[in-house]
């Protein structure tokens, strides 16, 4: 709503204040009063008539007559007059006019755009990111040569299928499809990727982009620009699938990983797409047509990590806006952290998805871990053919 429809509306709303039913009523009474005080106070026909009365009932009086004498300014009846006569003019032709000026005014889209978190919850436009960020000081981060529980016991099963096998003369494909031939190696880096992992993840935040069409109009060719200043600790990406994936303690052979690909892979699309230099991070949300009263959220992600304070300008265009709708974010580093030792690098699987839960938007991962499991056990309950 530009300024010129928002202070014709205020007007309209006071114009329909001071307009009952029965306005023309008003305008009668108030006129006709005008009419009377203009009339009396040239003729003084209401104090002739109280001398009469008087006197015919109590004989002569000077001091009625003198208190009676003074005229009244005719002035204040044309005030009246004039007084009811604009105001039925204003609650007729001026609310006319104002409802044709307004209906001639082209109607724009009214637009609320928000951030989402991880948790598709709203921040607001100066927020502190969640979680902590992880200082990790260690000068020689040592290889691993161990496999983890997981990938031993699965080895030891599969080590006594095979002597089964041999025991027993049978030779060929497993039948088991849940059993597979498992070929891996300790991950010599697996500390490392630990240490980077919690380095990246620890303080960042998952955003997705939130458009509502307020209005009661259709908003077309609908797009969103993000932009920030590139600084030295600001990290920005997009992507569509941006959950946190926590290191591995073996690297699976070259075949066993080809097993497992696709046999069609499908093109990905990203509907934020980035355009940076050197000097700025810019991303582009293409919204395409959004209808009015609705609303709309982006599939793909941006993350975001930091280690200072970072003004992000926001623009959304559409064909009908004249200009774009500008807004301005603030965001702001996690202002937790914590020093990241051997020791939780080393710790086994569940003690470190536990520590690097609290460092990762506060106990991001086991929310999301609990978030599966309930989407699963609905998938479960659900009867389809």
């Amino acid at each position: 709503m530009n300024k010129v429809e928002y202070w014709l509306s205020i007007a309209e709303k006071i114009i329909g204040l001071i307009k009952p039913k029965f306005y023309n009523s008003i305008t009668r009474i108030v006129v006709f009063f005008g009419l009377g005080l203009t009339v009396e106070s040239q003729l003084n026909i209401f104090e002739a008539f109280v001398v009469a009365s008087f006197e015919k009932l109590f004989g002569p009086s000077d001091f009625l007559r003198q208190l009676l004498s003074g005229s009244t300014s005719p002035w204040i009846g044309v005030f009246f007059v004039v007084f009811g006569l604009t105001y039925n003019g204003i609650v007729t032709v001026g609310l006319e006019l104002i409802q044709k000026y307004k209906a001639q005014i082209p109607k724009v889209p009214e637009f609320s755009f928000s951030f989402l978190n991880a948790d598709d919850e709203e921040i607001e436009q100066n927020s502190f990111l969640r979680g902590k960020l992880c200082h990790i000081d260690i000068g020689d981060i040592p290889d691993n040569s161990a496999y983890s529980d997981f990938a031993t016991r699965r080895m030891k099963k599969e080590s006594g299928i095979h002597q089964l096998r041999h025991l027993s003369g049978t030779s060929g494909p497993v039948k088991d499809r849940n059993i597979g031939s498992y070929d891996a190696r300790p991950n010599r880096d697996f500390y490392r990727d630990r240490a980077r992992f919690l380095k990246i993840w620890g303080g960042s935040e998952i955003l997705a982009m939130y458009l509502v069409n307020k209005s009661n109009v259709l908003a077309r060719n609908v797009r969103v620009e993000i932009s920030c200043q590139r600084d030295k600790g600001l990290s920005l990406d997009n992507k569509n699938d941006l959950i946190p994936e926590l290191p591995k303690q073996e690297k699976e052979s070259s075949l066993s990983q080809l097993s497992s690909l696709p046999l069609h892979n499908t093109p990905t699309h990203f509907d934020i797409r980035n355009n940076h230099n050197n000097s700025r991070y810019f991303f582009e949300w293409d919204v395409g047509n959004l209808q009015a009263q609705e609303e709309c959220s982006s599939y793909t992600n941006i993350f975001i990590r930091t280690d200072t304070s970072v003004d992000i300008s926001i623009k959304v265009f559409c064909d009908e806006l004249p200009s774009p709708m500008e807004m301005q974010y603030k965001i702001m580093p996690t202002e937790k952290s914590i020093n990241v030792g051997l020791e939780q690098l080393k710790a086994n699987r569940k003690e470190f998805f536990y520590y690097a839960s609290s460092a990762i938007m506060d106990g991001y991962l086991e929310r999301y871990q609990d978030r599966l499991l309930t989407e699963y056990k609905n998938q479960e309950d659900v009867l389809v053919p």
